[in-house]
């Protein structure tokens, strides 16, 4: 009906002698209009997989992480299937159109209680239940009925190819990521006088039971397996029979390097034409040339690995193996710039690309880096590798090389695109990125690397996190702006609350996840804390060094061993000085003396008299300070009191030690009361 409209349209044009004329109609595949529509899209670098944007809460920043929640959606999708299966009564109301099979599965045929039929073995052999279909087999042959021949055919082949046991999940394309992330688990020693060698026995001799026979022995390869696959290739030659290519494939990936001459010369003789994958081998032989065969990606591939094969660390790369490596690369480059797109061949032409890419980094050559992703993303090429585990593993690496060269404004957009959406944030990308910020200040950069972070839980391991504290100890909040400096302060907050509730997990159910505050990770949360302005709780939590009761027991909650580190002690000391803070900077003496006693404490105090030479009113009441030289400051309470003490009787300079306090407004200088009240825990003096 349309062709006929068309026709008479095209007539009727003609005879009115009209300037145009109706083009026939171009034939079209069913899929050249979304071909056509994906050509004019690209890909949303700002998205995450597509695979996670269900819920933005949980969308994963990790491989380990994506690799969790894919899997959870998978196997749920088949804890669904089974439940439907199981119980159909309970989803017999739904009223969809157009019915959907996969809303709708069946339980599978249980071959103890299905009929023992022809009709019910095709059903199990359609499906591919490989173990249901034999035993019903058997019992059908135990009743004493027949299988057609077609059938029993069918079985062999299914049997043959899975040696009698299911299909491994890793051959389910319905879940990839099953597929994808674990091993099939198979057992590939072949099973000595099982079903396939009764049904091969029961069978007519022809090329298609041979092959078929012959393939099976040689994927599920043993010693006795392998030689009488090689037998049975002998018997068929003696016959006249032509071997199958598959029977030559298993039987050449299950021999010698000598062997596989010979099987090349019976499949010569035998008129049977090699597949793309040993063309590719003649064409690495040096007959690509001659056989005019335009090389895969995998023939690329399999040339770099021999000319660039994979080392340990310890193994030293020559020169000479380099230059070779990167000129062959090059070349190979340049041929798939000027050549047509890339069409995938085989599953193994992915494995190029991290081929390609570890001879560039190794050779340290920017351009043959960015000149590969570039075929890779171009679109010109359709081979892809697989998401979540090959292109992850490419990126990764593309971006931790890109991460030492690029200027940071490009890092930083580069790093936006990938991470979390392709690239997840690895230690060592972390480790790289905080050494890069903290010599090239960007609070843009520096705030979505420590989101990423905290995300990925890296505050648990002591070195990311002190890496990330140090990275947000090198901002300067001055420089920043009021929205930046509000969005520092919430990430400090953020990150010392983290740290203080891992160190407060001292319940029984929750002890395994506790993580004490080292002296250290104390000393770096304070200076943050400082930074952010929140001077009161940065030296709340600097006195829990001071305090014996976090530190034993079994609601400990501070590490009773390490050290705080020199440099930090000093900033929190420098720090005090420039706050009048002589309290403060009294306890940063005595953290000296606990965590660094070989250190010259008689420095620190100088500078505290120096500062404080005239007097001092601080919080906690009004005091006055007499200054003698050498003398101390007065102190406000018994704690600064031990402190100082402390201090002083660490370098020996006792008589150092000297209290001037009102005492009902009248100024008393007794340094036998001050020591008395030191240790009888009496009240030192207050201004009333």
């Amino acid at each position: 009906m349309k062709k006929t409209l068309v026709n008479l349209a095209e007539a009727t044009v003609k005879n009115q002698n009209l300037p145009f004329t109706i083009p026939n109609a171009v034939k079209r595949e069913p899929t050249d209009l979304l071909k056509a529509l994906n050509s004019t899209v690209g890909i949303d670098k700002t998205a995450p997989h597509f695979s996670f944007i269900d819920d933005p809460t949980t969308i994963p920043t990790t491989a380990n992480q994506k690799r969790t929640y894919f899997l959870a959606k998978e196997l749920g999708k088949r804890a669904a299937r089974q439940l439907a299966a199981e119980w159909p009564t309970l989803f017999m109301f739904d009223r969809d159109y157009p019915r959907l099979p996969a809303f709708r599965p069946e339980k599978p045929l249980d071959p103890l209680e299905a009929e023992p039929t022809e009709s019910n073995l095709k059903k199990l052999v359609d499906n591919k239940d490989v173990e249901a279909a034999v035993r019903l087999f058997e019992r059908i042959q135990s009743d004493g009925k027949e299988v057609s021949k077609e059938l029993r055919l069918d079985l062999f082949h299914l049997v043959a190819y899975y040696n009698g046991k299911d299909v491994p999940l890793t051959e389910i394309e319905e879940w990839p990521g099953v597929r994808n992330f674990f091993e099939d688990g198979i057992e590939r020693k072949w099973t000595e006088a099982g079903m396939a060698d009764l049904l091969f026995e029961s069978l007519d001799k022809n090329e298609d039971t041979y092959s078929t026979m012959i393939s099976g022995l040689c994927k599920f390869a043993t010693e006795t397996s392998v030689i009488r696959g090689r037998a049975l290739l002998k018997e068929m030659i003696k016959s006249n029979l032509k071997p199958r290519e598959e029977a030559f494939n298993f039987l050449i990936s299950v021999s010698n390097p000598d062997d596989v001459i010979g099987i090349l010369k019976e499949m010569n003789k035998a008129k049977v034409a090699p597949s793309k994958q040993y063309k590719q081998i003649r064409q690495i032989m040096g007959e690509m040339k001659q056989l005019n065969i335009e090389p895969t990606l995998t023939t690329y591939s399999h040339v770099l690995e021999v000319l660039f094969p994979a080392r340990n660390r310890s193994e030293q790369i020559t020169a000479e193996e380099l230059q070779v490596a990167v000129n062959t690369l090059n070349e190979i480059l340049i041929r798939l710039e000027m050549g047509p797109h890339l069409e995938p061949v085989d599953w193994s032409d992915q494995y190029f690309f991290l081929n390609a890419l570890r001879v560039a980094i190794e050779a340290r050559n920017p351009d043959l880096v960015d000149r590969l992703e570039k075929i890779y993303s171009g679109r010109k090429n359709t081979v892809a590798m697989t998401a979540l585990t090959t292109e992850s593993v490419f990126y990764s690496r593309y971006l931790v090389f890109k991460a030492s060269y690029l200027d940071i404004d490009e890092l930083e957009k580069l790093y936006k695109e990938l991470v979390p959406r392709v690239v997840g944030t690895t230690k060592q990308l972390t480790l790289l990125l905080t050494e890069r910020l903290t010599k090239d200040l960007r609070w843009s950069f520096t705030k979505r690397v420590i989101g990423d972070s905290v995300a990925s839980r890296h505050l648990v391991n002591a070195r990311m996190a002190s890496s990330l504290r140090t990275l947000l100890l090198a901002q300067d909040p001055l420089r920043m702006s009021l929205d930046e400096k509000e969005d520092f302060q919430s990430e400090v907050t953020r990150i010392v609350d983290a740290c203080v509730e891992f160190a407060n997990f001292t319940e029984p159910y929750s002890k395994k996840l506790q993580i004490k505050l080292h002296p250290q990770a104390v000393g770096e949360c304070a200076l943050l804390l400082i930074k952010a302005d929140r001077y009161d709780r940065a030296w709340e939590l600097v006195k829990l060094l001071l305090n014996d009761d976090v530190k034993t027991g079994e609601k400990a909650t501070v590490e009773n061993a390490g050290y705080i580190s020199h440099s930090i002690l000093m900033q929190l000391f420098e720090n005090a000085l420039e706050r009048h803070d002589w309290y403060n900077a009294a306890i940063c003496v005595q953290l000296a003396s606990i965590y660094q006693p070989k250190g010259n404490l008689e420095e620190l105090i100088s500078k505290i008299e120096a500062r404080f030479n005239y007097c001092c009113y601080q919080h906690d009441g009004c005091y006055e300070v007499s200054m003698n030289s050498p003398t101390i400051l007065a102190t406000c309470d018994q704690q600064f009191a031990a402190c100082t003490f402390e201090a002083y009787a660490k370098i020996g300079q006792m008589s150092c030690a000297y209290l001037a306090y009102y005492s009902h407004g009248k100024l008393v200088a007794d340094l036998g009361g001050f020591l008395r009240n030191l240790v009888g825990y009496g009240t030192v003096g207050k201004k009333k």
